[in-house]
């Protein structure tokens, strides 16, 4: 530690601090040394401490362990990224297995192994404290991933287990379906970025069953075709459970999407969908309208899937009679959104508050992304009039537009029913420098007509010209 790394650390201790960060420091085991006995003697006040992005090793995982074992105050310990490996992980768990009042241990990127993960399952077997813990990117292998399972499955304190990135594969899921099914403290668990495959997401599905307190389930990137997929969706129908499921980046086509309609028809738990980036075309989409139609889903992602026109008019005819929806995603063409868009102005109980559509432009996009605003509009109108209330404040429309062939996407904001006239915002046009886009809000005044603030769109040659439009709707 350098002389201003000193002088920090003194002054952490004259102020007496709860939280300390010495990220990215260049701290060694030396350096924990000294910040262990300033900051985590007795008595002791320190409650979160980060030394992420250090190189501390096995004699500062040493160190620690020794702190673990008495400190009755540290409640957060960051140590991603710190070269512990193997001999450091054994170190630690000794005191993790003792100690009463850790609540959240990172580590992360620090290459434990399947050893590694050994050592600290066993220590997870004794400790009643912990609940969060992050072991991403460990090349942890089956191995140590069963060894975890076995330890977990009687685990009455973790809540957050965070595995993503390691090479866990089919035979890694062997006992995990044990530990979900005895588990009942477990929350979130993340196995993005393993390989798992079918037979793995068939061991989680068959967990599931029995699992009555995991909430969120990340399963990006894992190879899951449409067994597993199968295997997950028809739990789905009588899980009573999951609220969250991650599923981008797998392979998951038209046959699992329609195990997926099923499920979300029978399902009123799961309320956040991620199927980014699979293989879902046209007659999935149609699958998934079917079940979306009475579907408590929120949250639905579908963008870089093979959805066109044809799935984009099954979606519209689902946001005909879905009142649960409030956020969907997947990529479509200006006349695609259309679909949508009079699929939301034949329904004045939708509660879809986003929607993200991108593609390519063409020249019917400015048109397309008008139209969203005018059945936004209409929506508003007819909840209105029903309620013979006055609109205390419109939906807002976010069009943010990368012209010149990149991509063009439409946001609704839903109506806020609560607020008052005063808290309305004025229009205002600001620039998004990052995609080279603009952002355009629509906006209601006390006479409740809608008004938009003026739309600039790029003008193919040159680059720097832009042709300016307005709109008013009464």
């Amino acid at each position: 530690m350098d002389e201003e790394e000193l002088e920090r650390l003194e002054a952490i201790v004259c102020n007496r601090s709860e939280s300390a960060s010495f990220s990215d420091k260049g701290v060694t085991c030396h350096g924990v040394q000294k910040i262990l006995e300033k900051l985590c003697g007795s008595p002791s006040w320190l409650q979160k401490l980060y030394l992420d992005r250090n190189s501390i090793g096995t004699e500062g995982a040493g160190h620690l362990s020794a702190t673990l074992k008495s400190n009755t105050t540290l409640i957060t310990l960051d140590l991603d990224r710190n070269s512990i490996r193997l001999d450091g992980t054994c170190l630690l768990a000794k005191g993790l297995a003792v100690n009463k009042t850790l609540r959240t241990l990172y580590l992360r990127y620090n290459g434990l192994g399947d050893k590694g993960a050994h050592v600290l399952g066993t220590a997870l077997t004794k400790n009643n404290t912990l609940t969060t813990l992050k072991l991403s990117a460990n090349e942890i292998g089956d191995k140590g991933a069963v060894s975890l399972w076995k330890s977990l499955a009687n685990n009455q304190s973790l809540t957050k287990l965070q595995l993503r990135n390691n090479q866990i594969g089919p035979d890694g899921a062997q006992g995990l379906d044990a530990m979900l099914k005895n588990n009942t403290t477990l929350t979130l668990l993340d196995l993005k970025g393993n390989k798992l495959g079918d037979k793995g997401a068939s061991v989680i599905a068959k967990g599931l069953q029995d699992n009555a307190t995991l909430r969120t389930l990340y399963l990006e990137g894992n190879s899951i075709k449409t067994d597993g997929a199968n295997a997950i969706f028809d739990t789905l129908q009588t899980q009573n459970s999951l609220i969250r499921l991650f599923l981008q980046s797998n392979l998951i086509d038209d046959n699992a999407a329609k195990s997926l309609g099923a499920a979300l028809a029978a399902n009123t738990i799961l309320t956040n969908l991620d199927l980014q980036d699979n293989q879902i075309g046209d007659a999935g989409a149609g699958y998934i309208a079917e079940g979306l139609e009475t579907s408590a889903l929120a949250r639905l992602n579908l963008k870089g899937n093979l959805i066109n026109d044809e799935g984009a008019g099954h979606l519209g005819r689902a946001l005909e009679k879905n009142k649960a929806l409030i956020f969907l995603s997947f990529d479509s063409s200006p006349s695609g959104r259309i679909f949508l868009s009079q699929g939301l102005q034949k329904n004045p109980d939708s509660a879809l508050a986003f929607f993200q559509s991108t593609g390519n432009l063409s020249a019917q996009a400015q048109y397309a992304s008008s139209h969203v605003l005018v059945c936004v509009y209409l929506v508003v109108k007819k909840i209105m009039q029903r309620k013979k209330k006055r609109i205390p404040k419109c939906r807002i429309l976010f069009l943010f537009s990368s012209f010149m062939g990149f991509s063009c996407s439409c946001f609704c904001l839903k109506t806020d029913v609560a607020a008052k006239p005063s808290a309305v915002p004025s229009a205002h046009l600001s620039r998004c420098s990052q995609h080279e886009s603009f952002c355009l809000h629509a906006w209601s005044s006390r006479s409740w007509k809608i008004g938009m603030s003026q739309c600039y769109t790029r003008a193919s040659t040159p680059r720097t010209a832009w042709k300016q439009s307005a709109y008013s709707f009464a």
